[in-house]
């Protein structure tokens, strides 16, 4: 059996692309980037920004971005790499940290996130922007400017975003387990009201409810979620891109462009195309034909034997509570949500080579809890976490490789708490299929 190798976001690892013969350079570089093309726009060049890049074969390098264009991506270390665009899974950018900022935030359907204020619903439509910042708060945080679409694609409104990170996540937690059917409003005292939400401008919020109609005032609410039953979003079809953003927003792109002025374009499934300062750039992922992530498909069959009492189900593209999946402090777009004693079985299709995952437990436990991976091909342990807990950094799985197998199952066991903060993720678990 394979033991597992702990990941550390931004740390090297030993795994380096073919052409380079040796690790790249791991120094920390500073300066200043002028952008790059991507799908199409001119290529520009960067000055020593220090990137981390994982290709689709799962090989990690270090270096210096130098360009990036439709075709490629070129990137100096102790020596230079030039890697097809097309081949990227993950740019990380090791100096840009998230600093998500407090106030107004709009929650999108597919999970996706803005720190943006509403400032008008009207027609099904909802016109959100940033506040004005000082000049140098922008600097140090760049934000988006605007987000203007239709109603059905938002998921919730937030207002007085806390800035402890474990109230975050809990309230995200809390707008996903949201009851469906109608419209609800959550107020600063706690107290719930339910009905349909008519439209907002500027503080004030209508509303049918169950005693008739009435205006809210949106400072005394904290958040805002809508009936997911008339929520949509569009579906994606490869490549596209999540990006991350040093304010704390997540974003899905199906396209991404450079602009004359230090920025990028990022164009949305809905809404208007967004711009992008680079130093506002974190992370970015792409998703591409070959790389399917697993939630996308549907298991044949799931398993769950509760501690004591209680039920749980397995969460797609978020943990087990309903939340982001983010182990230590790594978010993931794609992925499993489990618990303790649950299992899910996926039918291996002819073309599927590998399977993908990085696995932890979710930063909701705060530190608690424990849990046991493996990972079963047609009956077959192939691999074995042993004991993971809720302080250990994620642990990336070995290739599992799945030519002509049958059944892929994943499963999570009891580890020495019990069921106390068992909060287990799969994280960026793909299907790699043949070219």
């Amino acid at each position: 059996m394979i033991s597992p190798a702990p990941f550390v976001p931004g740390a090297a690892r030993p795994a380096v692309f073919p052409r380079l013969g040796g690790r790249w350079s791991s120094r920390i570089w500073t300066g200043l980037m002028a952008w790059f093309g991507i799908l199409g726009g001119e290529a520009l060049l960067a000055a020593d920004v220090a990137v981390q890049v994982t290709n689709s074969a799962g090989q990690v390098g270090h270096g210096v971005l130098q360009a990036w264009t439709a075709e490629h991506l070129r990137i100096s270390g102790t020596e230079s790499i030039t890697l097809p665009t097309a081949e990227i899974a993950t740019i990380s950018f090791p100096e840009h940290s998230v600093r998500p900022v407090e106030g107004d935030w709009l929650i999108l359907a597919n999970g996706d996130r803005m720190a943006l204020s509403v400032q008008r619903i009207e027609d099904d439509q909802v016109a959100a922007q940033r506040p004005e910042l000082a000049p140098a708060l922008r600097l140090a945080q760049p934000l988006l400017a605007h987000w203007n679409g239709p109603l059905e694609s938002v998921a919730a409104f937030v207002f007085n975003w806390p800035s402890a990170p474990s109230l975050r996540r809990q309230w995200l937690a809390d707008l996903e387990n949201v009851p469906p059917g109608e419209d609800w409003v959550q107020f600063l005292t706690g107290d719930r009201l339910s009905g349909e939400v008519r439209g907002l401008d500027g503080l004030q919020v209508a509303m049918s409810a169950p005693f008739g109609d009435t205006h809210l005032d949106r400072r005394r609410i904290r958040w805002i979620r809508l009936d997911r039953e008339l929520t949509s979003f569009p579906p994606l079809t490869p490549p596209y891109w999540f990006v991350w953003l040093t304010d704390g927003s997540r974003l899905t792109a199906t396209t991404l462009r450079p602009g004359p002025n230090l920025d990028v374009e990022l164009s949305l499934p809905v809404g208007d195309p967004v711009r992008i300062a680079w130093n506002g750039l974190v992370r970015v992922q792409q998703i591409d034909a070959r790389r399917v992530p697993l939630s996308a498909r549907q298991p044949k069959s799931t398993t769950y034997t509760p501690y004591l009492s209680g039920a749980r189900q397995l969460r797609v593209n978020r943990n087990v509570r309903g939340g982001p999946l983010s182990v230590r402090g790594w978010e993931s777009a794609v992925g499993l949500g489990m618990c303790s004693a649950m299992s899910a079985a996926y039918a291996v299709e002819p073309t599927d080579r590998e399977f993908r995952a990085a696995v932890g437990i979710d930063d909701a436990a705060e530190g608690r809890g424990s849990a046991r991976f493996r990972i079963v091909v047609d009956g077959r342990t192939v691999w074995d976490s042993g004991e993971i807990t809720g302080r250990m950094p994620r642990v990336e799985c070995p290739p599992v490789s799945l030519r002509g197998a049958r059944e892929l199952t994943l499963q999570v066991d009891f580890g020495a708490f019990g069921d106390v903060g068992d909060y287990a993720d799969w994280c960026d678990a793909f299907i790699v299929r043949e070219p």
